[in-house]
């Protein structure tokens, strides 16, 4: 079955290049055309290492493919959205790219299909903004007739590519066929995978992660702060 990815910034290259890597046939979609053109060629739009050794390879097994717009077919695929939604001056969340990525995926999805919502998103948005979208473009119905999972990303810039491999994958989803479809997907390139009972557990684990890894390095800077003032070795204390 291929994978499509939509959205390619780290966290759906990274995504996209490491199930090419472990074998799955993958269609990388992206709205920027400069993207689309380098990596075409094999030049990678971030840096993590080894990524270009692994680009270049996929390319060459023609594993991924990469596109402005998702590809017509007549199989069953699994939509993988990982689109950044990002916030504004009130930190209010923008899921304009969402939105219109999940609208492309109902235009192109079929019976059976499956959707995996990878952004980071507001709790609950997958269920009443991403389900209705869905639904209403592809005209079929979630958990009947395809499915639709959460799995939030939790890598970190310049370690994607490791932590892919190695964090725990987080899957909820809106029935157990859904989750099912995601972890056969996840569970082929980690060694961990953690079910959760909903989407919205899923969606909630996230920002949590977030909050927690905010207030580590926050209080990191302050240590650091308090053992400059007493001429003291930070990374001795903390450690």
């Amino acid at each position: 079955m291929k994978i499509v990815v939509i959205g390619l910034g780290y966290v759906g290259l990274t995504l996209a290049l490491t199930l090419s890597d472990v074998g799955f046939k993958v269609e990388g979609i992206d709205k920027d055309s400069r993207k689309i053109s380098k990596l075409n060629i094999g030049q990678p739009t971030l840096y993590e290492a080894k990524i270009q050794t692994i680009l270049l390879n996929a390319l060459e097994s023609n594993s991924i493919t990469f596109h402005e717009n998702i590809s017509k077919s007549n199989d069953n695929r699994i939509f993988i959205v990982s689109v950044g939604t990002p916030i504004d001056d009130l930190s209010n969340p923008l899921i304009g790219n969402l939105e219109n990525a999940v609208k492309e995926v109902g235009q192109n999805l079929r019976k059976g299909d499956t959707v995996i919502v990878r952004s980071t998103v507001p709790v609950g948005t997958t269920r009443t903004v991403v389900k209705k979208i869905l639904e209403d473009e592809s005209g079929l119905k979630a958990a009947s007739e395809f499915s639709l999972a959460s799995a939030p990303e939790r890598t970190l810039q310049g370690l994607a590519l490791e932590e892919l491999r190695n964090l725990s994958q987080i899957i909820g989803g809106i029935d157990e066929k859904s989750i099912e479809n995601a972890v056969s997907i996840f569970n082929k390139i980690t060694r961990t995978i953690v079910r959760v009972s909903s989407l919205e557990a899923a969606e909630l684990i996230k920002l949590f992660d977030n909050t927690y890894r905010d207030i580590t390095i926050s209080i990191g800077n302050l240590f650091g702060k308090i053992c400059e003032e007493l001429k003291l070795d930070a990374k001795e204390v903390i450690n």
